[in-house]
């Protein structure tokens, strides 16, 4: 996998590409994304980077995300900015569980 991204990145350019998540309409909770093929497949890159890297990112507590940082396709006036992505190596219902008692312990405090 790590190959094919690389590929991706090679075959787009930063130049060319946009990227950017806008909310559907005021007062809305809804967004969407506003992209060109070579921004889709630029932020699809770092998701895939952040997958491989996960199990890394989550064994070495020093490195606890995987930093997406702004990039310059990335459009400036985006609603939503994705600073980092952190990664769970359990399965949904685990993390459901985890983030409910998490919340749970929180609010007791």
């Amino acid at each position: 996998m790590k190959t094919a991204t690389n590929d991706i990145k090679k075959r787009n350019s930063s130049e060319d590409a946009y990227f950017g998540l806008f909310p559907i309409s005021e007062g809305d909770d809804g967004y969407y994304i506003s992209a060109n093929r070579q921004g889709l497949e630029l932020y699809a890159t770092e998701l895939l980077n952040a997958s491989l890297e996960s199990e890394t990112i989550v064994l070495h507590p020093q490195k606890f995300e995987y930093n997406i940082g702004q990039k310059d396709w990335i459009d400036d006036k985006s609603d939503i900015y994705i600073d980092f992505v952190s990664p769970f190596l359990e399965k949904r219902k685990n993390i459901t569980l985890m983030k409910t008692l998490l919340l749970k312990e929180s609010i007791e405090l």
